[in-house]
């Protein structure tokens, strides 16, 4: 070192030549002012380290920025610090930056804040697991629930809950009125599945009268077209237990007996065949000449009745204007005769107003 300062003569120059040594140039300083800003950009807690362990870290940097000409203040410190934590302290970081004065905390203060919490922190953890977390005991709770709404019950035969949970009686302790009710119970299962077998059924019959009707309209194609006169009606009975002839004999027994109305249930299909449109298909239909002719002079028919209430009601429209047309002059000749009147009586009234000022003055 001092074979480099040797040949200088006056202190000054010596000292700039041992800061130069020492620093180095500008360009040197600018480098090292530009790595150690990226080292203070990218610092971060690493895994398993403590926070006196980062303080250092963290210091070192401040301190080479320091040396070099960059300051920063105690805010832009501590957030730095705060942004340099992990997830888990920012609980902590938040409450800090709202309780406490950024620009007051110095850097020492912080962490000396930040290992008090750590500290806490580590006795937690060596306490205990966090009660936060969910137990065995709440996913076996949990489990068996999911299991219960599978399982049956060996005490009612119900699913949902087990024979330990069943709040009815024990089947050795059950009743007679017990037991009856769950005969009730399963008439009343087999009584529905019945009412659906009957239902089915009736879907039967219903797509069995539609064949029937369709091949009667295909035979119908080559024959007289039937009349419209006369409306037939196709009836459809399915009878559960007997089959009634006589409708008055059934109705007589219907209400004389009302508890085998349960069990003798009859399911009826009425199809009037007057609408055409669904039992019969006008295009496959062949009309004859004289079907033609009736319906044109039954069109015309209803086309001169249609046109003589037509001509009657615009006759009646007019009369009812013309009247209130006649009403209304009238009406308006009076008014103007009342104007008249009104007039000729404001001009009598004047004069004699005029009158009696003239000899008030006389």
């Amino acid at each position: 070192m001092f074979s480099k300062i040797k040949t200088y003569a006056t202190a000054k120059n010596i000292w700039e030549k041992l800061v130069q040594i020492c620093e180095g140039s500008d360009e040197t300083k600018e480098n090292k002012l530009t790595i150690a800003q990226k080292k203070y950009e990218s610092i971060k807690m690493k895994d398993g380290e403590t926070m006196t362990e980062f303080y250092e870290r963290f210091s070192a940097i401040v301190i080479e920025l320091n040396s070099l000409g960059k300051e920063y203040s105690n805010r832009e410190l501590a957030l730095k610090v705060m942004r340099a934590l992990p997830r888990e302290w920012d609980v902590k970081t938040m409450a800090m930056r709202e309780s406490k004065d950024l620009n007051k905390l110095e850097l020492h203060d912080l962490f000396a804040n930040l290992k008090a919490y750590e500290f806490e922190l580590e006795t937690r953890a060596e306490a205990g697991p966090s009660t936060s977390q969910p137990t065995k005991a709440l996913a076996a709770t949990a489990s068996t629930e999911q299991t219960a709404s599978d399982m049956k019950c060996y005490n009612c035969d119900r699913p949902g809950h087990f024979a330990a949970d069943c709040n009815r009686p024990r089947k050795e302790y059950r009743s007679r009125d017990d037991k009856r009710s769950d005969d009730r119970y399963r008439r009343d299962e087999k009584k529905e599945d019945r009412y659906k077998r009957e239902y089915k059924t009736e879907e039967r019959v219903v797509e069995r009268s539609k064949e029937l009707c369709r091949d009667r309209r295909m035979r119908t194609r080559g024959d007289k077209r039937p009349s419209r006169k006369h409306d037939r009606k196709v009836l459809v009975a399915e009878e559960s237990t007997k089959s009634w002839a006589d409708t008055d004999s059934e109705s007589s027994s219907s209400s004389s007996s009302s508890s085998d109305s349960e069990q003798e249930e009859v399911h009826c299909l009425m199809a009037d065949q007057a609408s055409y449109d669904e039992v019969f298909d006008f295009s496959n239909v062949e009309f004859t000449r004289e079907d033609l002719v009736s319906a044109l002079n039954d069109m015309v028919k209803e086309y001169r009745k249609l046109s003589h209430s037509f001509e009657e009601a615009k006759a009646e429209n007019i009369s009812l204007k013309s009247s209130s047309i006649e009403s209304s002059s009238d009406e308006l000749e009076d008014i103007d005769s009342l104007k008249i009147e009104l007039s000729k009586l404001t001009a009598e009234n004047d004069l004699l107003r005029n009158s009696s000022k003239l000899k008030l003055r006389n």
